[in-house]
């Protein structure tokens, strides 16, 4: 890179003396500058791990969740109804393994709990099948034109390419920043880091398609 930077500066000084005999050393360094952010901001945008990185995956009071406040034109009583079955809809669904159902329901306090199962495929070919059992809880709290949802208590069930056995991952320990980023926080670990960025894909997904319902 500072190869780099040095060839680009000593390309526009060059032209520069060649153009004019007099420095106007507060527009040349404008324009350096403005080359080399350009540069620094394509190889940030080049980064395939960037949208995965410090920060993307929330840990409060050392627990990971995530939260989505969708706003609504229904009231509670609204919100709750459509609630329900946008989540029992989504228990139903062909992707959802049979554990996936809604567990709780306060319906004094508009609030429901599900209870998610699903395969989580990382990869899938003649030869190689590579996949864990995606675990999560979602709990929404349906208020006057608004819908509170936290996806949590998140964990997975994952055998590997060793087959000894499944063994069972909680988030906190394996896609936090800690666990799932390298030292320089700059790309994701090879292990942790293809659940870290499934799960953030998934939740994305999650959430999209209940603000979607909402509407």
């Amino acid at each position: 890179m500072k190869v780099l930077y040095t060839a680009i500066i000593f390309t526009l000084l060059s032209v520069s003396l060649h153009a004019q005999n007099d420095w106007e050393i507060p527009e040349e360094n404008k324009a350096i500058s403005e080359i080399i952010d350009s540069i620094d901001s394509k190889i940030a945008n080049d980064n395939p791990d960037s949208k995965y990185l410090e920060g993307a995956v929330p840990m409060v009071n050392g627990e990971i969740y995530f939260t989505q406040s969708i706003e609504t034109d229904g009231n509670a009583e609204e919100n709750f109804s459509m609630m329900m079955n946008c989540l029992a809809t989504m228990a139903k669904d062909k992707d959802q393994l049979p554990e996936s159902r809604i567990s709780l329901v306060n319906k004094g306090k508009h609030s429901i709990v599900a209870h998610f199962e699903e395969w989580m495929v990382f990869k899938s070919s003649l030869f190689e099948l590579d996949k864990a059992r995606f675990i999560y809880n979602i709990l929404a709290e349906c208020e006057d034109n608004m819908v509170n949802i936290k996806l949590f208590r998140i964990s997975y069930h994952y055998e590997g390419n060793d087959r000894q056995g499944k063994k069972i991952y909680k988030a906190e320990s394996w896609i936090s920043d800690k666990e799932a980023l390298t030292k320089k926080k700059d790309r994701l670990r090879k292990g942790t880091g293809k659940f870290r960025r499934k799960t953030i894909d998934r939740i994305e997904s999650i959430f999209n398609n209940i603000k979607y319902e909402l509407k």
